[in-house]
């Protein structure tokens, strides 16, 4: 089952005459393919192209009568599911209607469906750039456009792509020299190595080659290929290597999420920031958190309700005790990965640090709360902490983004690699 979205969908009704082992086939396809919500309902009374009149009581058996399925759902799966469920029906009717999904309330997450491909859920406007595209030219792409990765195409062909952290690794930053100065301490240096190492385009510091995925790649096989490589997208290629997509783990998770979209995070305003300044003057305000005890159905919403695609996981108290992201969530939601899998990929996770017992990845294949799911090491900073050190922080524990606490060591903001980013080589283009 793939929940809904909220929006415009297709109603289809099928009705089966008296053949019951038919209702169970198509209940069967609807399941594997990964339809939204099916249900089956008996008819007490039957008349036209399906027989002659025919009644019974409520409390008699009801072998002959026929089956109504009432199956709900979006306009791309049912156009993608109804043609493997019409050879079924030979004897019967199907139409299908137009229908506004207006709310669709649910506490279940069910795992990653089977026979969804990626290229039903990924982005087909991708931003890319060139192996010879200038260093200056991506970091501002990737600030303006808020981004931590874009794929790097030549000749319509995926040769590469070039994340944030490559950029930090292998340098090349076009940093200016009075930024730079309030950024110079041993500390910072020994983060940032390769710094001031001159790199001219995205040619020295891109990955390559790039794992990509096709359009008819099934999502749990992506899902599983994320997580054995620790992934935060894939790239999605024909099978003549041309880019036509990507597919990252919030839309993977959005396959059985369904709900509301993410909700806007107004952008740091930093005008004359440099490594000096106190990381709140920076931070955004009203992070997505969760509770220590928050089910899976929560912590998800939460997760996916803005662009950080994580939550923090915060006690009581108001202290923050951890941090769940996306890839957690992605790797408990793909039914491939049961302990025993994991138990040969745990050193290859992102978030498996050193020797995971058993009973943590039982947890993290079965949690049902933020607390069997979450990070307990999350990188947090004081609202009073100067930018350079939480960035320092951020490139040694390879962290995405960091909680900021106040005196109390209550949460009160967040920010992530991009702003950080953005002070560093002094644009907030």
């Amino acid at each position: 089952m793939s929940v809904l979205p909220r929006g415009t969908g297709k109603r289809v009704t099928i009705v089966v005459g008296h053949h019951e082992p038919t209702t169970r086939r198509v209940l069967q396809t609807l399941r594997e393919e990964g339809a939204g919500e099916a249900l089956v309902m008996r008819s007490i009374a039957a008349l036209g192209l399906l027989g002659n009149v025919e009644t019974v009581r409520l409390a008699d058996v009801v072998p002959d009568l026929p089956s109504v399925i009432l199956w709900i759902d979006t306009a791309a799966r049912v156009e993608r599911i109804l043609p493997l469920i019409e050879p079924l029906i030979t004897d019967g009717i199907i139409t299908v209607d137009d229908v506004e999904i207006v709310r669709v309330a649910t506490s279940v997450v069910p795992d990653l469906p089977p026979h969804v491909p990626v290229g039903d859920i990924m982005t087909r406007d991708v931003i890319t750039v060139a192996p010879d595209t200038p260093m200056a030219d991506l970091v501002a792409l990737l600030i303006r456009r808020r981004l931590h990765a874009i794929p790097v195409v030549q000749d319509g062909q995926v040769v590469g792509i070039v994340t944030i952290g490559d950029l930090f690794l292998k340098g090349g930053l076009p940093v200016p020299p009075e930024i730079a100065a309030t950024f110079d301490t041993p500390a910072f240096h020994q983060e940032l190595a390769h710094l001031t190492q001159p790199q001219p385009d995205v040619a020295a510091v891109m990955t390559t080659p790039v794992t990509t995925v096709q359009p008819h790649t099934d999502v749990r096989d992506a899902a599983a290929l994320m997580c054995e490589r620790g992934l935060l997208r894939l790239p999605v290629a024909d099978a003549e290597g041309a880019l036509v997509g990507i597919v990252a783990r919030a839309d993977l998770l959005r396959v059985v999420a369904g709900g509301a979209g993410e909700r806007p995070l107004p952008r740091p305003i930093h005008p004359g920031a440099d490594g000096l300044t106190p990381v709140r003057d920076i931070m955004i305000l009203d992070p997505p958190a969760v509770a220590y005890n928050a089910p899976l159905r929560a912590i998800v919403d939460a997760v996916l309700s803005t662009r950080l695609h994580r939550a923090i996981v915060v006690g009581g108290d108001g202290h923050v005790v951890g941090l769940v992201s996306d890839a957690e969530l992605v790797c408990r939601l793909t039914p491939s990965l049961h302990p025993s899998r994991l138990n040969a990929l745990m050193h290859h996770l992102p978030f498996m640090h050193g020797d995971a017992g058993e009973e943590d990845m039982w947890r993290l294949t079965t949690g049902k709360s933020a607390r069997d799911l979450m990070l307990p090491d999350a990188v947090i900073a004081a609202e009073d902490e100067p930018i350079r050190e939480v960035l320092a922080a951020v490139i040694r524990n390879e962290r995405q983004v960091v909680p900021v606490v106040d005196d109390s060591e209550r949460l009160i903001g967040v920010v992530d690699r991009v702003d950080l980013l953005s002070v560093l080589v002094g644009s907030a283009a």
